[in-house]
């Protein structure tokens, strides 16, 4: 068996990397940026650093890297590949698709066509499938889109594993070095995956993918969510210090009460699984030992205050669901004044606030209508904010 990554940075050297070493599956690295695609050429190996062991730590052998510009070699080395595993963002999935289009355009005629390739999608995105799947689509000729749907499958996978950014001091000692948990599980799209169900360690194929898709972000999104706006007003930098604070965490508790009642209802979520993952979500961002940064969690806000986004989508999934959606809205109505200057994006944000104000945002990009109760809900909460002089 082979398998190709396409993007080696974190979750691509980290997780799927270390998966396949478990497997010995030999793999291959596909890879746009420059810079690292010259050191993975010139160092040898690097390390994998488990967070709080340190006697766990893994030294992993660095494989070949392809860079994305040869498409021939990439025509070459995806002709006989089984495994094909992608980690470039949920925002390049259209236009790698479109890449992959004019890859499987041109190697369709070559291929085994008696055997499976298997497409694994890897980001934090919504539409992971439907986005890597209609670029490949909008490629292809009529008569090998007929044969890719019949050789190809495309699943998503979700991972709780988490990675740490490393400081300055341990980047310029190990440029390739990955600081993450100790959890080597990746959860795959058992329906979408084709041919015979390969038994992989640290794969598992998951029959009700959807459902738990929709825990895991609106779970994770949402409270990260929480804690980086509110942690942000309270001029925080690192996500565990904000988790900690005594006043969010208060806050934090409540959002996961709302959430898993909001999910349980919508999704008919097993409860105890849905409790269980909230637990681990909230130990996750209060670990000190994973250093991550607010800004990391919170860039981006006007996407991250969209409709069908993690804040206002579960807000109102909890509202249809008889659920008061107090704390999440109170992380909509910190999300609103979200205005770090290094964000481009907050910039254009807090432009907005000042010249229109909050209800403008309300209703022009969370799309709340003024006589919806949530409306009246968030211009509470926002209030409350400048009571407490955080707004």
């Amino acid at each position: 068996m082979k398998a190709m990554i396409f993007g080696a940075g974190k979750i691509g050297r980290g997780l799927i990397a270390q998966i396949l070493k478990m497997n010995n599956i030999e793999y291959t690295f596909v890879e746009i940026d420059n810079q690292l695609i010259k050191k993975i050429d010139e160092l040898k190996e690097y390390r994998i650093h488990i967070l709080g062991s340190k006697n766990k730590d893994i030294t992993m052998k660095l494989p070949k890297v392809i860079d994305i510009r040869s498409t021939q070699k990439v025509c070459w080395e995806l002709t006989d590949t089984d495994l094909v595993f992608t980690a470039v963002g949920g925002r390049n999935l259209i236009n790698l698709g479109n890449y992959l289009g004019h890859i499987f355009e041109n190697i369709i005629p070559h291929i085994d066509q008696s055997r499976e390739i298997n497409i694994i999608t890897c980001e934090n995105w919504k539409y992971l499938v439907t986005d890597i799947t209609n670029g490949i689509l909008s490629i292809l000729s009529d008569e090998n889109k007929i044969i890719f749907k019949d050789i190809v499958g495309v699943s998503e996978a979700l991972s709780m594993s988490i990675s740490a950014q490393p400081s300055v001091e341990q980047k310029q000692n190990e440029p390739l070095g990955i600081w993450m948990q100790d959890n080597w599980n990746l959860m795959v799209n058992k329906v979408r995956f084709k041919g015979d169900l390969p038994n992989l360690k640290g794969i598992n194929f998951i029959d009700n993918f959807q459902r738990l898709l929709q825990q895991a972000m609106y779970t994770n999104n949402a409270s990260s969510a929480v804690i980086a706006y509110l942690g942000y007003l309270k001029k925080y930098t690192y996500v565990a210090d904000a988790a900690n604070d005594r006043e969010i965490e208060n806050y934090l508790n409540e959002a996961y009460l709302e959430i898993n009642e909001a999910l349980i209802k919508e999704l008919h979520a097993i409860p105890q699984q849905q409790i269980e993952f909230s637990k681990r979500a909230k130990q996750k961002y209060q670990d000190y030992m994973i250093v991550d940064f607010i800004e990391r969690h919170a860039k981006d806000p006007i996407r991250k205050l969209g409709p069908d986004d993690r804040l206002v989508a579960l807000a109102k999934i909890a509202m249809k669901n008889g659920v008061l959606p107090d704390a999440i809205a109170l992380g909509i109505a910190a999300a609103i004044y979200y205005d770090n200057p290094k964000d481009p994006i907050a910039i254009q944000l807090k432009t907005m606030l000042s010249d229109k104000g909050p209800g403008f945002i309300l209703k022009n990009i969370c799309k709340i209508d003024e006589r919806d109760e949530l409306y009246n809900l968030v211009m509470s909460k926002i209030e409350f904010l400048s009571s407490k002089g955080y707004i």
